[in-house]
């Protein structure tokens, strides 16, 4: 139960902390820069391995050879990295459902 707690307490703070910065740059591209506005993330394919990528207004450019990140990708770290990945969203799912069902429970009373 006391793990149920912190964990939706976590959730929580991370929906109003996702929630605050939204609000934010929506309210700065509406301020002050409405003629260019800002993104807080954004990554461009130019194609030939070249990516584009913008975070809070600052640029930069990098290649990526395909063969490396094919070799990279089918690497073993990489396949332990998704093995973990998917064993993770299991636990986060069944943790969703059980909190779920606890605030049915909760709501009948």
């Amino acid at each position: 139960m006391n793990w149920t707690k912190y964990k939706l307490s976590i959730i929580l703070c991370t929906v109003l902390v996702t929630w605050g910065v939204s609000c934010l740059i929506a309210e700065f591209n509406y301020r002050v820069r409405p003629e260019t506005p800002l993104c807080a993330f954004k990554l461009e394919d130019c194609g030939d391995s070249i990516y584009h990528l913008d975070f809070l207004g600052e640029s930069i450019s990098f290649a990526l050879p395909p063969d490396q990140v094919r070799q990279f990708a089918d690497s073993e770290q990489m396949r332990n990295y998704r093995e973990q990945g998917a064993v993770i969203l299991d636990s986060a799912s069944r943790d969703i459902k059980a909190l779920r069902n606890f605030i049915d429970s909760c709501l009948q009373w």
